[in-house]
């Protein structure tokens, strides 16, 4: 179960407000000794961090994502919750180093952005395993290493 909060209402509640649109609570994963993990709706933001080219992006503690029906994608939302473990494990800024560092070196590779994108080991385990409803209750520890 989540919470949703639409912003372009909460202006008139008890609510504080942002501008960046529609924010749902999320367990980050199935267990409940996990936190929770905030998934925003907000199609700009999306577009500036990813350089308008994702329709979702795990940037920890949140999710992004591009529309707000997506907060309903289940395999999306697994995806990005990989993702969020990933960061974990990287202390989260080892996370975007490592990501900018291997894109950079497979888009050298590939000379191709979005084949550069899809063969970054934190990529290829999110896509690996983001059909396994389970696969974050026992994931091991840096297994994103197993897809260099």
């Amino acid at each position: 179960m989540f919470l949703f909060i639409d912003i372009h209402t909460v202006k008139r509640s008890r609510f504080l407000s942002s501008s960046l649109g529609t924010i749902f609570v999320w367990p980050l994963s199935e267990t409940k000794s996990e936190t929770n993990m905030l998934v925003f709706s907000s199609r700009r933001l999306l577009k500036i961090l990813s350089l308008d080219f994702a329709s979702a992006m795990a940037l920890y503690p949140f999710i992004i994502v591009s529309h707000p029906y997506l907060k309903n994608h289940e395999t999306l939302i697994r995806h990005e919750k990989i993702h969020l473990r990933q960061q974990l494990e990287l202390a989260i800024v080892g996370f975007y180093l490592w990501y900018a560092l291997e894109f950079i070196i497979r888009w050298f590779r590939y000379r191709n952005r979005r084949q550069a994108y899809e063969n970054i080991s934190f990529e290829r385990e999110a896509y690996a395993r983001e059909s396994d409803e389970t696969y974050l209750s026992h994931r091991p520890f840096w297994a994103f290493l197993r897809h260099l």
